[in-house]
């Protein structure tokens, strides 16, 4: 707030001193009214009416919905304060029984009563309307037999001081800093978590026993047999004397190495010659001819594929090797043969 305590949403009005000449007063209020921009007192007077007219049926449409009462004061309680004054704009609930006391007799057309924030850079008047005996006389307008009021005129006006845009954006994003934070915290728990489930589902349980074979203990055993599963108790350990395994039986007959393996074998012993990729391949020699070319990777079809001409097919393919399609073939190493050209018709 300013040297006036003028803030975005609120500003001081000092309050006028009121004569009770006029017969007792029973409550004061504090009627504010919104201006629009570059707006004279005169150009407000026009709009919503005058101060004494404002919140009451002969007032213009604009005169009964805007203004609105921010405070209701009973007679002792505004002389208390009437020295101090009081800031508008600052929130408060109005709950005096002056604050719902209306000269608009049509329902829901005012607006609620109490001291609503302001706008920011916004203009403002206000004024006092004091309520005094209805028996008095001398008083500006009767509305009825039992009320009589009195208005003041309206304040000079007052423009609110523009929002501040430093604290505007702060706080989104502290907020939004804040979020982020927490994201960061939570996604950082769950990998924590889910590492953690990984790791309890691939550990070795800790309860499996291990025994330690000492060199006696494995002489022992190699002499006069083996152990069988661990147990948990010497006495339960079953001992299994070792049997000598049978000599081997002698075939009876001799086995006759098949042609493939007799293949293989020499191929094992004399170091691989590149095939000659002219000649034909004997029928039974094409399972061990294709499983030498596909070793290594398939080297030897690499090699039999490179060999192969790169002008296989040209007499099959004049159009495209022709030099006026040249820049018209999408793959180069493609070929395009006559047989399967479509020829295009021009459209006339």
């Amino acid at each position: 707030a300013d040297s006036t305590g003028r803030t975005a949403t609120s500003f001081h009005m000092d309050l006028p001193e009121v004569s009770e000449r006029n017969g007792p007063i029973s409550c004061y209020q504090v009627i504010v009214v919104p201006m629009t921009k570059d707006e004279t007192l005169a150009d407000l007077e026009t709009r919503v009416g005058g101060a004494d007219v404002i919140l009451t049926d002969g007032a213009p449409q604009k005169g009964q919905t805007e203004p609105y009462v921010a405070f209701g004061f009973s007679s002792e309680q505004y002389k208390n304060i009437v020295s101090q004054g009081v800031d508008i704009g600052k929130g408060e609930v109005c709950e005096n029984e002056c604050c719902r006391q209306s000269e608009v007799t049509t329902a829901g057309t005012t607006q609620k009563p109490g001291n609503k924030r302001l706008k920011p850079s916004a203009t403002y008047t206000a004024v006092v309307r004091v309520y005094v005996d209805p028996s008095t006389s001398g008083t500006r307008r009767k509305r009825n037999a039992d009320t009589t009021y009195t208005t003041s005129d309206y304040r000079q006006p007052i423009v609110t001081k523009i929002a501040d845009v430093v604290t505007g954006a702060v706080v989104p994003m502290a907020v939004g800093a804040t979020i982020g934070v927490l994201l960061v915290v939570v996604i950082a728990l769950g990998i924590v978590l889910y590492r953690k489930r990984r790791a309890g589902k691939s550990k070795v349980p800790a309860d499996v026993p291990l025994t330690r074979i000492d060199s006696e203990d494995k002489k022992r055993d190699d002499l006069e047999g083996a152990v069988g599963p661990c147990v948990e108790s010497e006495d339960e350990v079953a001992v299994r004397p070792k049997r000598p395994l049978p000599p081997p039986k002698p075939d009876k007959k001799p086995s006759i190495p098949s042609r493939k393996s007799a293949r293989l074998s020499r191929s094992k012993k004399q170091p691989m010659q590149p095939p000659n990729f002219d000649e034909p391949i004997a029928i039974e020699d094409l399972e061990s001819e294709v499983d030498r070319r596909a070793a290594s990777g398939n080297r030897l079809f690499s090699e039999e594929y490179s060999a192969l001409p790169r002008t296989l097919g040209r007499e099959h393919a004049e159009a495209y090797y022709s030099d006026f399609n040249t820049d018209k073939n999408r793959f180069k190493n493609i070929i395009a043969y006559d047989n399967a050209r479509v020829h295009l018709t021009p459209i006339p």
